[in-house]
Parts: structure tokens; C-alpha cells; sequence
């Protein structure tokens, strides 16, 4: 499985690049165009679109974390890593937590 990392000078570049692609895909001109209009190097944006396009859709595995059954529908907490995030339930032992936190790491 191949994995990408972005390293970002900023924490906040993923997050701001998402957006401009976002916007520049809603705005129904063409990325050179939007480029133009919004004073960005027309090679960065597609350099950051390659990035995003890839971390987004980079293979990704899932498998079952066993857990006891909870009678609880709501979660107790939610754990972001990245862009990705998971529930976790009432009941859940340290063990689960570890697991479902590395892999989290890993998407």
C-alpha cells in the first residue's frame, strides 16, 4: 500500500489548498483562469491538487476492531488524526483505543 505524506510548512495548508481547489472547482472557470483572478501560481495550485487529489483517494484498508457489545448509541468521544476520525463508544478498553488510533495514523 502506497502512503503519502503532505508536509506542509503551516498545519493549516491542507486545509486552506482543500478549500482554493473547492472553490476554484465551484466557480466554473477554468483552474488557469481562477488562478489568474486569485493571484496564485497556476503550477502551485495543480502541484497541491495532485497532493489532496492523492491523500484523499490513496488505498485504504479497514478491518474489524472486536469490542464488547454496548447498549449505548451515543459516543463518549471522537479521536481526529489528520483527516480522519472514529467514535469511540461507552465500554471501549484502552487496547481498542491504542488500535483504533494507530490506525488512524496510518489512513
Amino acid at each position: 500500500m502506497e502512503m503519502l505524506t503532505v508536509k506542509a510548512r503551516n498545519p493549516d495548508d491542507v486545509a486552506l489548498w482543500t478549500k482554493r481547489i473547492t472553490d476554484c472547482k465551484n466557480s466554473g472557470l477554468r483552474p488557469g483562469e481562477w488562478c489568474a483572478e486569485n493571484g496564485i501560481n497556476v503550477k502551485t495550485y495543480y502541484y497541491w491538487h495532485n497532493k489532496i487529489h492523492k491523500l484523499v483517494n490513496q488505498q485504504t484498508e479497514f478491518f474489524e476492531i472486536p469490542t464488547a457489545p454496548s447498549r449505548h448509541d451515543v459516543p463518549s468521544a471522537t479521536i481526529r488524526i489528520g483527516l480522519m476520525e472514529a467514535d469511540i463508544y461507552p465500554g471501549a478498553d484502552a487496547e481498542v483505543i491504542k488500535a483504533v488510533c494507530q490506525a488512524l495514523k496510518t489512513c
